[in-house]
């Protein structure tokens, strides 16, 4: 079964500060991207594998752990798809996936499930550890939860990995009689690191503060629910049972579920003969 065309660089790359102690794992987001410069990055670990729908808009093979480490490399003549555990089954030997973060990764295929389904799927993280190895299951007609981290932190691309906010979830933000509603403010923040198309990216710089801005909802045509960023309205309020929905809200993509919202830029800049270009990532987290 051949691989679907195209790819979507949906990893929001993760940055942590803090030097963790020696003797204690640190947190999965800082191993994300800095594995290389962090000790004791846990191997990683598959709790499921399967066949479902919505990868990057298609259906694909779905992979949910811990442990996931990006490769900090990415396939520029192919949407910038994202490097990081390779798959080490013959099925799926390969290490691109079309949405890659710290807990999720996932890769489009068709829908065949006759080939895609009762292997064992392992993984190795470019640091060289492998996982566990499970089988990979037909999903094609659930919805298996995914793995949120519920964390405040703007570069966790994780922290509010759940579906989308339904229309009714949205008018209970609404006073009786009230045509806006305001969810909170956003501390947006941005980071940034230089990369080589060919030797991959350095550390991110510390973050830095762009905006406070507030975000909130506005009953828009046919009383439905429309997200507005800082007083602009974003269209209508994305919602899905299963896979991330985004609102674009001018430079800025926000995905808004029940209980949190997370708001993510990348910018790339143009890549130079040698190579090298610098990526600005941008985000933030609240939680309600």
């Amino acid at each position: 079964g051949p691989l679907a065309d195209g790819a979507t660089d949906a990893a929001t790359d993760a940055h942590a500060d803090a030097s963790p102690d020696a003797a204690v794992a640190p947190p999965g987001v800082q191993c994300f991207t800095e594995w290389q410069r962090t000790p004791n990055c846990a191997a990683p670990s598959i709790t499921a594998a399967y066949l479902t729908q919505n990868c990057a808009g298609t259906t694909g093979i779905f992979v949910v752990g811990s442990g996931f480490e990006s490769a900090n490399l990415f396939d520029i003549n192919n949407g910038w798809m994202a490097h990081g555990p390779r798959a080490l089954p013959t099925q799926l030997n390969r290490d691109s996936w079309n949405v890659l973060t710290p807990t999720f990764v996932c890769i489009t295929t068709n829908a065949d499930p006759s080939y895609w389904t009762g292997w064992q799927m392992q993984v190795r993280n470019p640091d060289g550890q492998l996982s566990n190895s499970v089988t990979v299951t037909n999903q094609l007609s659930a919805r298996p939860p995914l793995p949120t981290t519920d964390s405040i932190d703007p570069f966790d691309p994780d922290a509010c990995l759940e579906g989308g906010m339904t229309q009714q979830e949205a008018l209970t933000h609404f006073a009786p009689g009230a045509s806006t509603a305001t969810i909170g403010t956003l501390a947006i923040v941005s980071h940034t690191r230089a990369c080589n198309a060919a030797t991959g990216c350095q550390a991110w710089t510390a973050p830095t503060a762009v905006s406070s801005t507030p975000i909130g909802l506005a009953i828009a045509n046919a009383g439905a629910v429309d997200l507005t960023l800082d007083g602009s309205d974003c269209g209508r309020l994305g919602a899905s049972d299963y896979t991330l929905t985004y609102n674009s809200c001018g430079a800025y993509e926000v995905h808004v579920a029940a209980h949190c919202l997370m708001l993510s830029r990348t910018q790339r800049t143009s890549v130079a003969n040698d190579g090298s270009y610098s990526q600005t990532d941008t985000g933030a987290v609240l939680r309600f």
